[in-house]
């Protein structure tokens, strides 16, 4: 009996400190950019990450910034914005991209959290500032190292969209709202965006050029 009771209470604090699917989805959509930015700029991606800061995007690279958006529901495709500073091209002094990944999420297949953060952390290896910087973000995410058996919901990529907000790009602003009015969230249909949708090394070559100035 007194094993039982140990095992309850093990599960019952583990409940309370496991991220919901849906944190770990939109934690994956921003892991798998990060991964994609170390491979290309090195460790100092691990720096423009900031959607562990509950800011406004979640990767500043000098004076751009990307918001990457996920879902895991089938076609068309839509998604959730919180704010109406999130895509806001006037918020930003360079320019504002848009990443979005269609995933499948499953318990029985796809890429774990915690493989995709090891994967990321051998890619610096040598650079130990970078990975304390990493273990740091992803605590302040919510997630727990030291307890890789929470995180058992596989993710695998479907399709992923690249897109430049610019002026016409439809979304609600600051400045398309009454006064007194704000805080609002609202849901975005992609099909509507096609014709801002871009090549994603073109959003690489502009990047670029940031960090090569720095």
């Amino acid at each position: 009996m007194g094993i039982l009771i140990k095992w309850k209470k093990f599960f019952l604090i583990h409940q309370e400190i496991k991220m919901t699917e849906v944190k770990q989805q939109g934690l994956y959509g921003e892991l798998v950019l990060l991964e994609k930015l170390t491979k290309k700029y090195g460790g100092q991606a691990v720096y423009w990450w900031t959607g562990c800061n509950m800011e406004t995007h979640d990767f500043y690279v000098d004076s751009n910034a990307i918001e990457v958006k996920t879902t895991c529901a089938k076609g068309p495709y839509k998604i959730n914005i919180s704010s109406e500073f999130q895509l806001d091209s006037l918020d930003v002094n360079g320019t504002l991209f848009l990443q979005f990944y269609a995933l499948r999420k499953s318990e029985t297949d796809g890429e774990r959290l915690p493989e995709i953060i090891i994967r990321i952390k051998d890619m610096l290896m040598g650079q130990q500032n970078c990975i304390d910087e990493l273990s740091s973000k992803l605590f302040k995410y919510g997630y727990i190292e030291r307890h890789p058996e929470l995180y058992n919901i596989g993710f695998k990529q479907r399709e992923v969209y690249n897109y430049e907000i610019r002026d016409k790009f439809p979304k609600i602003t600051c400045r398309d709202l009454p006064a007194g009015i704000g805080g609002i969230t609202y849901t975005l249909s992609l099909s509507s965006c096609e014709q801002f949708h871009i090549n994603e090394d073109y959003m690489y070559m502009k990047l670029k050029r940031c960090s090569n100035d720095n």
